[in-house]
């Protein structure tokens, strides 16, 4: 889905393509410097390594593929992604691209139109664990 930010920091979902396209727009994201030990994780899924923090959010949003996907999509126990999942992962992703932060949860149930509970129920460990690693981009603060 084509996303934008609308004046008032909700997204507008514009038209339809793959959520992969921009996946290389965000490689101007710089980890904290606290964020960025040596002796942070390492996941391996299908043969590519992924950096991550203490609780499983990638250190490199430029990282987040397909694969990356899967593998949450994996430890959340989804069987599939709906256009829901895509659409959230696209505002998201929209979202910290152009703002460089992670939406608030009541900010992101706003623009996209879900209330918390749908939210809940297409990520079980909810937005800012389940959806925001989903997405990788950072949890949200707050």
């Amino acid at each position: 889905m084509k996303s934008a930010i609308d004046a008032e920091g909700c997204f507008i979902i514009k038209e339809s393509s793959t959520l992969m396209k921009d996946v290389n727009s965000l490689n101007t994201y710089q980890p904290a410097d606290d964020a960025k030990e040596s002796t942070m994780p390492t996941i391996e899924h299908k043969g590519k390594s992924y950096e991550i923090d203490h609780d499983g959010f990638l250190l490199n949003p430029p990282d987040w593929d397909e694969n990356w996907v899967e593998y949450i999509k994996n430890l959340e126990g989804l069987p599939k992604l709906s256009e829901n999942h895509l659409k959230i992962m696209d505002a998201l992703r929209v979202h910290f691209k152009s703002k460089g932060y992670t939406p608030k949860v009541s900010n992101l149930s706003k623009c996209v139109g879900f209330s918390l509970t749908r939210i809940y129920e297409l990520f079980p460990s909810g937005p800012g664990k389940g959806a925001c690693r989903m997405a990788g981009v950072p949890k949200p603060s707050g």
